[in-house]
């Protein structure tokens, strides 16, 4: 009996420090979702949009890098993934100033074909977004950095939106 213990309890740490931190698990009271985020981060939700708040690093830290998960119904307007990332793309161009794509490409989420796309903006930011389709939802999981401190934050970002579940 000790050893299965022992043995539950080394697992249970494990995954607990797999980050590196103590990681926090969201679930969504609306959109049946759930994904892990560093503790030390701030969620806050707001109209089926919820966000993940990094910590400020210091006093002069004047921006707080985050990832957001965004979820709209498509059962009025099925489409597939790639008309969805289609329109997405044009209404970027349209809406943010100095768009600038970097990269685009295939991933896998929750099993699912996802899309991601790279891109900077109003000349001092830089975002990676994922997106995939499921049950007529089109849920988009955004990472937004300082185009200086992209990179430091990038695998806390990737973490969280590779670890999003759909229940």
């Amino acid at each position: 009996m000790k050893k299965i213990f022992f043995l539950v309890s080394l697992i249970f740490s494990l995954c607990v420090n797999c980050y590196g931190q103590d990681m926090a698990i969201y679930k969504s009271p609306y959109f049946n979702f759930t994904v892990e985020y560093p503790a030390d981060w701030e969620t806050r939700e707001l109209s089926g949009i919820v966000g993940f708040i990094s910590p400020q690093e210091n006093v002069n830290d004047d921006f707080s890098e985050n990832v957001n998960i965004v979820v709209e119904g498509l059962s009025q307007n099925p489409m597939t993934l790639e008309q969805y990332m289609d329109a997405s793309l044009v209404n970027a161009e349209k809406m943010i100033p100095n768009f600038k794509l970097l990269n685009k490409g295939n991933a896998t989420i929750d099993n699912n074909d996802a899309r991601y796309i790279v891109y900077t903006g109003e000349g001092k930011f830089k975002i990676k977004a994922y997106t995939l389709i499921m049950n007529y939802k089109a849920y988009t999981l955004t990472y937004i950095a300082k185009e200086s401190d992209f990179d430091t934050y990038l695998s806390k970002a990737e973490a969280i939106m590779k670890s999003f579940r759909c229940n």
